[in-house]
């Protein structure tokens, strides 16, 4: 799958069977790395927060460092497909662990509201929440 960026026009996603989706700036694309460089040149941001192959994924048309991207994941073993919304730049520019704590306070939050006003609201699935650094947490069962 490949899509260019609706905010700029060198940067392009793609992504493929892997279950990883690449961010790169065509601009760069093909320019010599230094020698101790493990990515291809380009390469602007790699998330592998997916376990099987990316099916769809889309740019924010109103916050272009936001993707939301789509996988089979669990689908061999009778699961469903999972959605990840992810915001590179929060990764690029502010530490993984703020950036958690936001999200741990976000679910907190979201969690408490809804029960609030979902009083008989029951949960019988697993809420996760996956860093784009390849570490998953689980943050609450119900």
């Amino acid at each position: 799958m490949f899509q260019w960026s609706p905010d700029k026009s060198s940067i392009f996603g793609s992504s493929a069977e892997d279950g990883v989706l690449n961010i790169w700036d065509h601009n760069k694309v093909g320019e010599r790395s230094g020698p101790a460089s493990k990515f291809a040149p380009g390469l602007l941001f790699r998330h592998s927060g997916h376990r099987d192959k990316v099916v769809d994924f889309h740019w924010n048309s109103h916050d272009p460092w936001t993707i939301v991207s789509v996988s089979d994941d669990g689908e061999s073993t009778g699961g469903g497909g999972t959605l990840q919304i992810w915001r590179m730049i929060d990764l690029i520019h502010r530490p993984q662990e703020e950036v958690i704590n936001e999200l741990e306070q976000l679910i907190t939050s979201s969690l408490f509201l809804m029960l609030k006003l979902f009083p008989n609201l029951g949960f019988g699935n697993l809420i996760r929440v996956y860093s784009t650094c390849e570490v998953f947490f689980n943050l609450f069962s119900f």
